[in-house]
């Protein structure tokens, strides 16, 4: 495990925070019964019995699917950000799949099960982020398997997943992230207990009571509150020409023209090309988040089932070159299978020379 350094500081300003802090036990009791409700369900006999309709949405099952449960049953108890179906692994990998659930699942709710007392991942945890790098969809992410493991292991995994980095930057001086998928899940998971040690080692008795992982969740994104964008579509006016009014109305343009593409998407591309997740890129203009490298403007099939990334600048530079190979990258290394390639197009009105 990497030696960060705590921010004193910041543990201090908690503390002060601390006092305006309100909880809801009521609230908590019913998180607990939910998770409580979705592990009965989901126990061992129903796992290693699992059909591709049991795990994957889309398949012609609602109730009783684990996907759909992961995604929306149990939103209170963390989001994975809903989008692409595709982070469950292909249905090519099912099997595998169910070899991982069946196995991490299986184990104590006991913090030795998991990290050694330096804090690094235990062999047999260990074996299973190994396997998980070889299953496409679910090798760079951090959703399905972790978000699994904090409803299985509520005494050891903080409800926490997209957000993770977020924190860990707030509280460590030099935290930098060195892996990927599930190993940096845990990796960052362990950092949050520790943080979370550290912060109630000057707390009283009576503050420390019943200061568990869910508590613990609850404070820190009172702590740190995610910003909330703004609308793309806010009005805005240009004055004097201020450089970052136009910045700020240029990207209202590419707003639109993603808009106007999206709305004529068959036509323009004459049918040649559809969304790659459709039920996740018809709501957001065609964009296809990543959650590793970024929002693609557009993920795209061609009619060979070949993968085409299309970036859409207004003034495209050699950095917007960089960017969509980075795109490509990505598809190829997740979601490409071995008889797939992957193109990219840049539609632009201008090229700028860096």
């Amino acid at each position: 495990m990497n030696n960060f350094t705590i921010n004193q500081e910041t543990i201090e300003e908690m503390h002060l925070k601390l006092n305006n802090f309100g909880y809801s036990v009521e609230k908590e009791k019913s998180l607990i019964d939910l998770r409580n409700n979705f592990k009965n369900y989901f126990n061992k006999d129903k796992i290693n019995n699992f059909q591709k309709e049991d795990y994957y949405a889309g398949l012609g099952k609602k109730e009783g699917c684990m996907a759909y449960e992961l995604e929306w049953g149990t939103l209170q108890l963390g989001s994975i950000k809903g989008g692409s179906k595709y982070k469950y692994g292909y249905e090519d990998d099912f099997e595998k799949i169910k070899n991982i659930l069946t196995h991490l699942l299986s184990l104590k709710d006991n913090y030795d099960e998991f990290y050694d007392k330096n804090g690094e991942i235990t062999d047999k945890i260990k074996k299973n982020c190994d396997e998980s790098k070889n299953i496409k969809g679910l090798k760079t992410g951090r959703t399905v398997l972790a978000k699994l493991l904090s409803l299985y292991y509520q005494e050891v995994f903080l409800p926490i997943f997209n957000h993770q980095e977020h924190f860990l930057y707030n509280l460590f001086d030099n935290f930098i992230p060195e892996n990927v998928g599930l190993e940096q899940f845990l990796v960052n998971n362990c950092l949050l207990l520790n943080a979370k040690k550290i912060f109630l080692d000057n707390l009283t008795d009576e503050q420390k009571l019943n200061f568990n992982n869910l508590k613990f969740t609850d404070f820190l994104y009172t702590c740190f509150p995610k910003e909330i964008k703004e609308k793309v579509n806010k009005k805005i006016e240009i004055i004097n020409d201020d450089e970052q009014e136009i910045n700020n109305f240029e990207a209202l343009e590419v707003q639109h023209y993603q808009s106007l593409i999206h709305r004529n998407f068959s036509i323009l591309f004459k049918n040649e090309l559809k969304y790659f997740d459709e039920e996740s890129q018809n709501p957001k203009n065609g964009h296809y988040d990543t959650e590793e490298v970024g929002e693609m403007d557009f993920l795209c099939l061609d009619k060979n089932s070949n993968f085409i990334v299309i970036e859409l600048k207004r003034k495209a530079t050699d950095d917007t070159i960089g960017q969509i190979l980075r795109y490509m990258g990505w598809v190829s290394e997740n979601l490409c299978k071995k008889s797939q390639t992957v193109r990219g197009i840049i539609i632009a009105e201008k090229r700028i020379q860096n």
